[in-house]
């Protein structure tokens, strides 16, 4: 495929999208130099609804990274694409409204981001709870006996990550309260982990929560999967609280992200 077919087939708002995409395919993640220039290359294909200008001089390592983009994965973007977009689902870029803007402190900033259901995070302060799959009886007593009121007493949402334990306790305390809470994701959208999560998806939609992926829809749980879910998880909320782990675990490195974030 020539640039110049990719530049005549996208829309200005799937060129957004594509070049979010391609920035994640190519692991462009920025210095602050990139990122300039990703905001530039926005800025531009916002006012001319489209790729109708060069990319050369000013933009050469994006139009290098387009350029390597086979049929194939333009293809599987392209429908991976529509199909979410006809389900509902937003993807989400640096520049989006809906993007949270604390992402962009991250060394390697996920550049698309899916999300099914609605931006909590813009209207409301967030707490993260994580912890333990296999948490003790007095863990999840000090859950309902904390959480319960804290949802009770503070306009908020939680977040945690969906994982058996602390995480899917955080999310039931939530939804018994009509409290909105938010999953971050170790899959993508059409291969949720745990399954367990497709019994209360439906119930996070309603109460306004949203689960949030940065991962293909189609892409199953992958164990490296975890720790890159879990700095995300740190960076949408204001607070953070550990409830149990084990020296290893993701838990350790959504609190280690949080604190070196000051949350």
């Amino acid at each position: 495929m020539s640039f110049l077919q990719i530049k005549n087939w996208l829309s200005g708002q799937e060129a957004l999208w594509f070049l979010a995409w391609t920035a994640g395919q190519r692991r462009i993640y920025p210095s602050s130099s990139i990122l300039g220039s990703y905001f530039r290359l926005e800025k531009k294909i916002q006012e001319h609804d489209g790729f109708r200008f060069d990319l050369e001089p000013e933009f050469p390592d994006w139009k290098n990274a387009f350029l390597s983009v086979s049929i194939g994965a333009w293809n599987h973007f392209f429908i991976s694409l529509h199909e979410s977009l006809a389900m509902g689902r937003q993807l989400l870029y640096p520049g989006h409204p809906f993007y949270p803007f604390s992402f962009l402190q991250l060394n390697e900033v996920p550049f698309l981001l899916h999300l099914e259901g609605s931006p909590i995070w813009l209207g409301l302060p967030g707490l993260a709870v994580v912890g333990s799959r296999e948490p003790s009886d007095e863990s999840l007593q000090w859950l309902e006996e904390n959480l319960n009121p804290f949802i009770e007493k503070t306009p908020s949402f939680t977040v945690s990550g969906g994982a058996r334990g602390v995480d899917q306790r955080v999310h039931q305390i939530s939804l018994r309260k009509k409290a909105a809470t938010v999953v971050f994701l170790p899959a993508g959208l059409n291969q949720l982990y745990p399954e367990t999560l497709y019994d209360i998806r439906d119930l996070i939609l309603y109460t306004g929560g949203a689960l949030v992926s940065e991962f293909d829809p189609n892409q199953r749980m992958v164990k490296h999967h975890f720790a890159q879910r879990n700095r995300l998880s740190a960076l949408i909320v204001e607070a953070t609280r550990v409830r149990e782990a084990k020296r290893r675990s993701g838990t350790v490195l959504t609190a280690k992200a949080a604190v070196e974030q000051v949350r």
